[in-house]
């Protein structure tokens, strides 16, 4: 987690805050440093620093102990995205052995693991992550899983991690939000407003959908919330059961994240890289799968995909925010703009009503 101040006495307070929120981030993992910002502004800004090595570990069902920046049941939850419910590769996108993978979002490297099991020895997996404390998770995470799977004689896909955010070539630095415990809302286009709508309309899907359709949203989904989290649905629940009582049950969602998810955000300065400079810098003949996910900046991402660079990239699967009709420019952008012959949206059943998409792409 990195926290940022424009004066030491609040960054310490803020550093404090911040170890007593995550009890991982003891004071002597916490690491104060004072610099110059090289933005334009040349603010000066005060930054708590922690490295992967005081970050928790867990234990995948598989055997791997990772480093993450969240919750044990949050990782088994992206585990299971992956590993057991093939979440990306839908709609005829697939990898193969060689392939090479760009993962932008790559949070603590679950999927840019399991890509680089898919594509083997002769593939390559260039994940990129801009938040400062979960991309030292990720570099430790695939550093960690390719010692592993080499004691196991398995072979993996060469990795590198390029820690930045991607965007359209614009700017080359912005604030980054982050969220201590959840690791995968970072975003460079903070939206509130949004996040509550989303959590609202998921917890009045899980609450009014039939018995089997609720558990078939899986206990790795259950399991991934906090203790508060579940002690909120469990009661909501319980008031839902009466209909005219679900409103506040809705209500309560809403509040939880406002009061407590929310307020925990903080800003930290990052870097940003086109698609097509990590093409160019990494000599990227072909790209088999672009894996999108940068909550509410993927239009930006596609933007920086210059036109000659469009045809390496030979599939896309990407989430989709439809804020101000994104979804259809994103359609429209892959079809006509890159070319693919196939594009898919869906909406997951426990996600209607929220603004959040998936978008797979293919060229055959």
């Amino acid at each position: 987690m990195f926290l940022h101040t424009h004066r030491t006495g609040v960054c310490q307070h803020a550093a404090a805050a911040a170890s007593q929120q995550q009890p991982w981030l003891s004071r002597t993992c916490l690491q104060h440093s004072l610099h110059h910002s090289r933005s334009a502004a040349r603010r000066r800004v005060c930054v708590a620093v922690a490295t992967a090595e005081c970050l928790p570990l867990h234990c995948l069902p598989s055997g791997l102990n990772v480093r993450h920046t969240s919750t044990p049941a949050e990782v088994q939850f992206l585990y299971d995205e992956q590993y057991s419910d093939r979440c990306y590769l839908q709609h005829g996108v697939s990898l193969a052995p060689g392939a090479t993978v760009v993962d932008v979002g790559a949070n603590i490297g679950i999927f840019s693991m399991f890509a680089a099991e898919a594509a083997g020895p002769t593939g390559f997996v260039l994940s990129v992550e801009p938040a400062p404390l979960t991309a030292a998770a990720l570099a430790s995470n695939l550093q960690q899983h390719s010692s592993w799977c080499s004691s196991q004689g398995r072979q993996l896909a060469r990795h590198e991690v390029v820690q930045a955010a991607v965007g359209d070539g614009s700017t080359a630095e912005a604030m980054l939000t982050v969220y201590p415990g959840a690791a995968g809302w970072a975003t460079l286009q903070r939206d509130d407003a949004e996040v509550l709508d989303n959590m609202q309309a998921y917890l009045h899907n899980l609450l009014t959908a039939p018995p089997a359709a609720a558990a078939a949203v899986g206990t790795s989904a259950a399991q991934a919330w906090s203790p508060a989290q579940r002690m909120l649905v469990s009661f909501a629940r319980w008031v839902g059961s009466a209909g005219a009582l679900r409103p506040l049950s809705r209500l309560m969602g809403r509040l939880y994240v406002q009061l407590v998810m929310l307020r925990q955000a903080a800003a930290v300065p990052c870097r940003l890289l086109t698609v097509s400079q990590l093409i160019e810098q990494h000599a990227l003949g072909r790209v088999d799968m672009l894996k999108i996910d940068v909550e509410r900046a993927e239009l930006q991402v596609l933007q920086g995909v210059q036109q000659h660079h469009w045809p390496r990239i030979q599939q896309v699967a990407m989430e989709v925010h439809d804020v101000d009709g994104q979804l259809a420019t994103v359609v429209r952008l892959l079809r006509d703009t890159a070319g693919f012959t196939r594009v898919v949206a869906n909406q997951d059943d426990m996600l209607r009503g929220s603004k959040l998409y998936n978008v797979f792409a293919v060229r055959s």
